[in-house]
């Protein structure tokens, strides 16, 4: 017996129930090895599935696989040659092929699309503050792509705790916000607006979009010094004109189509080794921009702030494709 019909019959045994566990795994890698084998399996079962159609009692005692390497054999003898293989039977060896042999090469042809992509927002300028030196602009932004706020600095970090020349974001004093003059100064807040048009192209019913925000915080003063300072790392999502939105913030924060923030509490010991904030929301197709806020808040007011600093904000776009949703049964 040559090895094609070894094979066939290792395929016979296990469509009839009698194949050993050896002869099972042997059958699963010679599948998941050789396409042609794959291809004469499937032509097997395809034969045995039909067998049932005109069963031929005359011709019972040749096997399959003696049929299959007769080459005069026609279809209508094959078909009619062993009735006692049933088509429930062919049809789960064939639920086998495509449970191990499908799904991998389906996985294995589709897994270089299938995967998400990271990359930053370039529309986000400065993030490390390295451009920015001294004084922010004050008030909430009216371009796209500067930072300013509430009163704070760009200070280089060798005048801070000695480490090696960089720059960071230090907040200084909470001020009202700009289109509620007259409001409380709670917190010092720092903003940049992110143009997010240019990536509107990248953005379908096929694709799930997810911006990611993060940014490091230092409160350099001893370890539990008091008032306690509440960092925020937050980005608010828009459709419309980013130019426009100086003139009604915050009032117009409930029309954000998407948000994010993450926080935390800090009463000092964060120098050398920063806190970082990390937070993302999904990105709507019809999300034009972002706002994106840095805050300080002292939780005992007024308090100045002399030790907090904000430094390495990143902004990344991660892009993936939608995956089909199946429902969960109850």
């Amino acid at each position: 017996m040559n090895r094609d019909d070894n094979r066939l019959e290792l395929v016979w045994r296990y469509v009839e129930g009698v194949a050993s566990k050896e002869e099972v795994q042997t059958l699963e890698q010679l599948l998941r090895e050789d396409m042609i084998f794959r291809h004469q399996y499937l032509r097997y079962l395809n034969i045995d599935s039909g067998i049932s159609r005109a069963p031929s009692p005359d011709r019972s005692a040749k096997t399959i696989d003696h049929l299959l390497a007769d080459k005069t054999t026609s279809h209508h003898t094959i078909y009619s040659a062993r009735p006692r293989i049933a088509r429930l039977t062919a049809a789960l060896a064939a639920g086998f092929l495509v449970g191990l042999i499908g799904t991998s090469i389906t996985w294995a042809m589709s897994q270089s699309r299938m995967v998400a992509t990271l990359a930053p927002v370039s529309t986000l300028l400065d993030g490390t503050f390295e451009s920015s030196p001294g004084l922010i602009s004050s008030g909430f932004p009216t371009t796209i792509g500067t930072w300013s706020g509430d009163e704070a600095v760009v200070v280089k970090t060798s005048a801070i705790d000695g480490t090696p020349p960089d720059h960071r974001l230090h907040f200084i004093t909470p001020k009202a916000d700009t289109a509620t003059p007259g409001g409380r100064a709670i917190a010092c807040d720092v903003f940049q607006i992110v143009d997010l048009r240019p990536w509107k192209s990248e953005r379908n019913e096929h694709i799930e979009a997810t911006l990611e925000l993060s940014a490091n915080f230092f409160d350099t003063r001893p370890a539990g010094t008091l008032p306690t300072i509440t960092f925020f790392c937050q980005m608010f999502l828009f459709k419309g004109e980013p130019t426009e939105m100086h003139q009604s913030w915050p009032l117009r924060n409930d029309e954000a189509i998407s948000t994010a923030s993450a926080f935390f509490t800090s009463a000092g010991g964060i120098s050398s080794n920063p806190r970082q904030l990390k937070t993302r929301c999904l990105l709507p197709q019809d999300a034009d921009f972002a706002v994106v806020q840095l805050t300080a808040r002292p939780n005992i007011r007024p308090t100045e702030l002399t030790s907090a600093y904000a430094d390495n904000v990143l902004l990344n776009l991660k892009t993936q494709p939608t995956l089909p949703v199946r429902q969960a049964e109850q």
